[in-house]
């Protein structure tokens, strides 16, 4: 039986509209009972160094999240909707299962951390004095510089349901080599983007480029699946949960003189009508770098090209595996940042599927017969994506392998919702659109 003071902090917790069980009640009532018998926590000494490590990725101004919690006052009129997300254990997210790898800006609350933030959010709120905040010692991710941002010349409306992929060419008017070495994506209707991908183009393919958008007389040019040249480059991307990111110090992706950008964008409107978009990319640039670096697109390309990818319908774990020594084809796995036959370091890794994805993994395969895991996700979902950087860079020498591994649900359970209907039950491949299937994995690597 919960005593009287479980029985008063019940009351609190239906007030502020808290869906848990009686464990995490007791839970809850025991971190503050235990608060009750020292000073409360106050928003400047406790809560806010734990928030800056673990939640301004997200929730600050001009984030995607939909409250900032740049400041007391944001903190203290969301704390309802804080302790109901801490209490039900869905905030913050973190994906990656822990006994993979280590990551840097891990988001995931230890319990202390947890009852913290709880026994604030579930009492009287205290900001406390200023002068008592510490920073965080690690957990807080990098602010990113914003040297430059690009983006599409004016707002666009969809014209194609429910996928439209559309290409947008930005001029790169740099008269020297630069080096970018941090990138976020602002989706402008994040309710229609199902993703951006920032492509710089190399000199040489700039007019076949150039010609696709003069052809195409509204904004930019349809590009469904690719930008429309086999040479173009991964800069950079978006995907539901992404908060951008801060490359490696002293790394950085070059973008030459005479190029291009292009942003594409996948836009989906099966549950939504469309609306004007005009996503941003902001890029924090450096002249020089110590190490060039690219973004790897690893995925079995028989799935693209030969749709080998084949899931059966009703299939309710379908395996998806693909593993195969890349160092012999470095230069045009990254568009001639790596060289072949050398050792490389993978320092983040990421995953992508759609709606029926239900946990990936990637690991190196070491010549020797060891397994080193760079990536593992169990309980994948579309909405919460993102890069991980790892806190010590995987080493890959020539002959290893890199492998990824995808587990799909084909029955009614998982399926895409079109309409506010899910999707028939059917077999399924690999394709571009929000219906189709993905099993890719991306990795931030230098040599």
């Amino acid at each position: 039986m919960l005593n009287a003071r479980a029985s008063y902090y019940s009351a609190i917790v239906r007030a502020i509209g808290i869906s848990v069980g009686i464990g995490g009640l007791a839970a809850i009532a025991a971190a503050c009972s235990a608060q009750a018998h020292s000073a409360p926590p106050t928003w400047n000494h406790d809560v806010r160094p734990i928030v800056s490590a673990k939640c301004q990725s997200c929730h600050t101004q001009g984030g995607f999240a939909p409250f900032p919690m740049d400041s007391y006052a944001d903190a203290v009129a969301h704390r309802a909707s804080i302790a109901s997300a801490v209490a039900n254990r869905t905030m913050p997210p973190w994906p990656p299962n822990d006994s993979c790898n280590t990551y840097q800006h891990d988001r995931s609350l230890s319990e202390a951390q947890r009852n913290t933030l709880l026994a604030w959010a579930t009492g009287e709120a205290p900001e406390g004095s200023p002068a008592s905040y510490v920073p965080p010692a690690e957990g807080a991710a990098v602010a990113l510089k914003i040297d430059r941002s690009i983006g599409a010349a004016a707002p666009y409306v969809p014209a194609i349901s429910p996928d439209e992929y559309r290409c947008f060419v930005i001029d790169w008017n740099e008269t020297n080599t630069k080096y970018v070495t941090g990138l976020r994506v602002t989706p402008g209707a994040i309710s229609e983007v199902h993703h951006a991908i920032v492509f710089q183009i190399a000199p040489q393919d700039v007019a076949a480029v150039q010609k696709l958008d003069d052809a195409d007389p509204a904004a930019g040019y349809s590009c469904f699946g690719t930008p429309g040249v086999d040479g173009a480059g991964w800069v950079g991307a978006w995907v539901p949960g992404s908060t951008g990111e801060v490359f490696p110090a002293d790394t950085g992706i070059a973008i030459v003189p005479g190029s291009k950008l292009v942003v594409q964008m996948h836009y989906n409107t099966a549950n939504t009508p469309p609306v004007p978009d005009r996503s941003t990319v902001d890029l924090q640039l450096a002249d020089t770098v110590k190490t060039e670096a690219a973004v790897l697109k690893w995925t079995n390309p028989s799935w693209v090209f030969n749709h080998t990818m084949s899931i059966a319908a009703g299939d309710a774990d379908s395996v998806q595996q693909f593993s195969f020594a890349p160092t012999n084809f470095m230069v045009k796995a990254s568009g001639g940042a790596l060289k072949n036959g050398l050792p490389f370091s993978i320092w983040s890794a990421a995953l992508h599927m759609h709606a029926r994805g239900v946990k990936a993994s990637l690991h190196v395969e070491h010549a020797d017969g060891t397994r080193e895991c760079a990536l593992q996700i169990d309980d994948w979902s579309f909405h919460w994506q993102g890069t991980y950087a790892l806190q010590k860079p995987i080493l890959v020498q020539p002959g290893d392998k890199l492998s990824i591994e995808c587990h799909f649900d084909n029955s009614g359970k998982r399926q895409p919702t079109i309409g506010g209907q899910g999707a028939p039950v059917g077999p399924v491949n690999w394709g571009e659109t929000t219906e189709d299937e993905m099993c890719l994995g991306l990795f931030y690597a230098t040599q």
